[in-house]
């Protein structure tokens, strides 16, 4: 991917508990520290939480809980352009502001699979040029939010061992871990793998076709006949 996330502001209040949360992070690297149960876990939670995602909601009970609203500053950096955007997230609402254009609003993105979650999931595959694709029973389909963030978030309850239970809608794709990886290496395939999939669904068609001409013939006294005469 040639595109860049750059996390600048984090901001997390709650108006009725009169609580509140602001961190800025640097461009280089970030260290995060602290003793356990200090909420570093908390803080990449959050910001994946105001982008949309809504696996890891469990452990932001507490904040979801107090009402409170999380902003995100950050910038996408392609072909060395620089936009700067916001996201807020208010519950099941998601608000957009990029520069030059009107304030989008999302609502009911508590569901994955909801309408608006699903419009949300299409804006941030353009915005991010993220165009990783993973095959399950129906076919190869544009890869889910949580994809973006596969390499950079590995829950403490599942480890590297079982990256792909990192977040929940993996267990349903085939071949997760090639595509994946051939995907982030930038490893493009010659293979339309959309046509080799329905040339392969022809191929066993005809071969149900041919099993059964076969098992008609092998059945019937009168075929066989007809092929002994023959």
């Amino acid at each position: 991917m040639k595109t860049k996330l750059l996390i600048n502001k984090l901001f997390a209040y709650s108006e009725r508990e009169s609580k509140f949360f602001y961190t800025e992070f640097d461009n280089d690297v970030n260290i995060i520290y602290g003793k356990n149960t200090s909420g570093k876990s908390t803080v990449f939670q959050m910001v994946l939480y105001t982008l949309g995602i809504n696996d890891n909601n469990d452990h932001l009970t507490e904040i979801i809980e107090e009402g409170a609203f999380l902003r995100l500053d950050f910038q996408v950096i392609k072909n060395q352009e620089i936009e700067n955007i916001t996201f807020v997230r208010d519950d099941e609402t998601i608000y957009i502001k990029r520069i030059n254009s009107p304030i989008m609003r999302f609502n009911g993105i508590r569901a994955n699979h909801s309408v608006e979650h699903i419009k949300l999931k299409i804006l941030i595959h353009e915005l991010f040029d993220f165009s990783l694709k993973l095959e399950n029973k129906d076919g190869y389909k544009s890869a889910p939010i949580e994809a973006m963030f596969l390499p950079y978030y590995i829950p403490q309850s599942v480890g590297w061992v079982y990256l792909r239970k990192s977040f929940s809608s993996f267990e349903f794709y085939k071949n997760l871990k090639e595509d994946y990886l051939d995907y982030y290496l930038g490893i493009e395939s010659l293979v339309n793998r959309d046509k080799k999939k329905e040339l392969e669904r022809i191929l066993k068609s005809k071969e149900d076709e041919i099993r059964f001409y076969i098992n008609l013939e092998n059945d019937s006294e009168d075929l066989q006949i007809a092929k002994l005469v023959d």
